[in-house]
Order: structure tokens, then C-alpha cells, then sequence
């Protein structure tokens, strides 16, 4: 079934969003660091994903499909979502909701979907660092 909602999600998003677009799970860097404000990436997702967007409360949810089961430990260490088509080479934020329910939710047999509450940080904006 994750397949199956992997094509249908490729599909959609291939369809109704602009050429472009790029989805990035990051992490946001450790206070223990003194690196609050650098990211790493932690995959970028070219296929299964759909984000759906609530304007009115400057929020979206990201939802993932993939068969892989390697990926719940990718999931899990996931704190940000840089999306988008890149303005001047630098992409919206988001960071997980802060809300009384889970902000990540794994797969279900009910759903085949991870899903993320995400909340759009309107001050920051993310950079994908260049390759050596």
C-alpha cells in the first residue's frame, strides 16, 4: 500500500505544484554547540511526498510514502522542512508544531503515510550548502 501511495503522491505533486520544488528534512543544530542556527540536511525527498497547506494559519502538514523501513530513523531525527521553489537560492522554513499531539506520526495500518504538523517560520529562511 506505501507504494501504491508513493506513486499517487509523486503523481499529485508533479501535477498541482510548480516546476522546481524541493523538499529538505533537516536538523536544526545543537544549543550544546552554540549552532542554533545552523541546519543539516538530513535527506531531501524527490518522490511520495505531498505537502498540504492551511494559509490561514500559516501552517502545512507534510505527508511521506515510501515501503522503506530504513527511513523511520531518518523520520525521527527530523526537526525542520526546508520547501519550496529556491528565491535567490534560499527556501521557506518550517519547523515541527508545537501542539498537545504528536508532530510526527509514523505509519498505521490505517495509513501508509508519515506525517509531520509543520508550522512556516516567516523570519528564517534556509540555504542548501554548496558541495565542495
Amino acid at each position: 500500500m506505501a507504494g501504491g501511495m508513493r506513486t499517487l503522491n509523486t503523481a499529485l505533486t508533479r501535477a498541482f505544484v510548480p516546476d522546481g520544488v524541493r523538499c529538505f528534512l533537516l536538523r536544526r543544530g545543537s544549543p550544546a554547540t552554540g549552532e542554533t542556527q545552523k541546519f543539516i540536511v538530513i535527506g531531501e525527498l524527490t518522490a511520495g511526498y505531498w505537502m498540504d497547506f492551511d494559509l490561514y494559519r500559516n501552517a502545512a502538514t507534510l505527508e511521506y510514502a515510501t515501503p522503506d523501513l530504513t527511513f523511520r530513523d531518518t523520520w525521527a531525527i527530523a526537526t525542520h522542512v526546508a520547501y519550496g521553489v529556491p528565491l535567490d537560492g534560499k527556501f521557506d522554513l518550517f519547523k515541527q508544531a508545537d501542539s498537545p499531539q504528536k508532530d510526527g506520526i509514523d505509519p498505521t495500518a490505517a495509513s501508509p503515510f508519515w506525517k509531520m504538523f509543520l508550522e512556516k517560520l516567516p523570519t528564517e529562511r534556509f540555504t542548501i550548502p554548496s558541495t565542495p
